[in-house]
């Protein structure tokens, strides 16, 4: 049951990374190319785990920090 609710709560940028992951591996394969295969794994990592390039901000969980007076 948690499985299948993870799934549903996916939001949208997250399943565009996903589609755009496997879009991108499947254009290496067919042109048997490398760098696109790098970009397309870790695109589609990005999308499975729910991770991007911002690190702990990626999640839409980053919080400003308070400033000190």
């Amino acid at each position: 049951m948690n499985r299948v609710k993870s799934i549903i709560d996916w939001i949208k940028p997250r399943w565009l990374r996903l589609a755009i992951g496997a879009f991108l591996l499947i254009i290496a394969i067919q042109e048997k190319d490398n760098l696109i295969g790098f970009l397309g794994v870790l695109t589609l990592f990005q999308g499975i785990t729910g991770r991007s390039c911002c690190g702990s901000c990626g999640t839409s969980s980053c919080e400003v920090p308070s400033s000190k007076s």
